[in-house]
């Protein structure tokens, strides 16, 4: 397992290091950078999210149910 986290790490420097020298990549990183900390959703404001989150997942899977030919 050691030899695999290694190679996990080696390989994330490796593509970051690929990454940031693409300038879109060191913008992104560099606005993602000034961004301020965030903050925990309230209770009720994740229960609101969710709540689109589930109905949206319901919908898609109903258009797939939908769209797939009927034996």
């Amino acid at each position: 397992l050691g030899a695999l986290h290694s190679a996990a790490v080696t390989w994330r420097r490796d593509r970051f290091r690929t990454l940031m020298q693409d300038e879109a990549y060191r913008g992104l990183m560099g606005r993602l950078m000034l961004t301020p900390p965030s903050i925990p959703l309230a209770v009720e404001d994740s229960r609101f999210l969710t709540r689109f989150a589930l109905s949206s997942a319901r919908d898609a899977a109903e258009e797939t149910e939908s769209a797939q030919p009927s034996d």
